[in-house]
């Protein structure tokens, strides 16, 4: 290529969705010729059959589909560090043209559901990513495989789930499916709930109707208000440190703002990110002001380098 840091690289994988559309191949081209796409999407498991060999094991393929994708992208930094990053940005490309398929077939079939939709890193049963030519990453689930692994048993079933816990793990489930505004605007939502009820709860000489004409009439920089010099002048303790700053809090309000005022998109690093802060704010809420909410404790999505 002309380009020497234009890099010419090829996903394979099987992912466990298996979508209501005939095998689809698509191509796009740019003005400059080595800038172009191939997106193919098929039920073949022949091309398959033969990488996943290579790592000697024995995989079902049942109820699922295959993803080919080729893609020029620049300046990738060969090391073991590579692989989150490169699989994140494969991903959001892949989006993007899943997202002009189920448009497509939504406009000559509006009333059938095709069942594909965007996808994420959890959904991937296997990936294999070759640059120029050479294979460079292989990954498989550990459940895609016949392998033994050790299972978790668990003693009590929990009847009365947490809503903001439920709330906060279905964000975590959108993020690693590749939903990253659906994840960071449910995420947003429990953040304010858990606010207001600490708010709330420090509002002792209100009554019920009286704090939540309060707390409607702060309008303008709402989250930023609650949790900073109200909270604080309710309690004399502000929620800011060395790892929450009022510049991240910012940052995800805004985010949160132009998603919902002007349409615009976020990315996976976005999304996480938010998660993280705001997972960060909930906690700080149960340690500084003393709250119970309940809330995942570890994060189940890939952590980039």
């Amino acid at each position: 290529m002309t380009d020497r840091n234009l890099h010419r690289v090829k996903l394979l994988g099987i992912i466990s969705i298996k979508p209501k559309i005939e095998p689809i191949e698509i191509i796009l081209e740019e003005s400059d010729s080595p800038n172009f796409q191939i997106f193919k999407l098929h039920y073949k498991t022949s091309i398959f059959d033969r990488f996943l060999d290579e790592l000697k094991g024995n995989y079902h393929l049942e109820s699922s589909c295959f993803i080919e994708f080729e893609v020029p992208i620049k300046e990738i930094p060969i090391s073991s560090s590579m692989e989150p990053r490169l699989v994140i940005e494969l991903i959001g490309k892949i989006n993007k043209i899943i997202d002009s398929i189920r448009y497509s077939y939504s406009n000559e079939y509006p009333l059938v559901k095709i069942h594909l939709r965007n996808i994420g890193i959890e959904d991937f049963l296997f990936y294999r990513i070759d640059i120029d030519g050479k294979h460079e990453i292989s990954s498989a689930k550990d459940n895609f495989t016949n392998k033994e692994r050790e299972l978790l048993s668990i003693k009590t079933i929990q009847k009365d789930v947490p809503f903001e816990w439920s709330t906060l793990q279905k964000a975590i489930d959108l993020l690693e499916r590749g939903l990253y505004e659906e994840s960071l605007l449910i995420s947003f939502s429990i953040l304010d709930y858990c606010v207001q009820k600490t708010i709330k709860s420090k509002l002792t000489h209100l009554d019920e109707k009286e704090k939540e004409e309060l707390l409607r009439q702060i309008k303008e920089h709402r989250i930023k208000t609650y949790i900073g010099p109200l909270l604080k002048s309710l309690t004399g303790i502000s929620i800011y440190d060395q790892k929450l700053t009022a510049k991240k809090v910012d940052k995800v309000n805004s985010l949160r703002n132009s998603m919902i005022h002007t349409s615009e998109k976020c990315t996976y690093h976005e999304s996480l990110e938010s998660l993280k802060t705001i997972h960060l704010i909930i906690r700080t809420l149960n340690l500084k002001f003393n709250q119970d909410f309940k809330i995942p404790l570890t994060f189940l999505f890939i952590e980039p380098k």
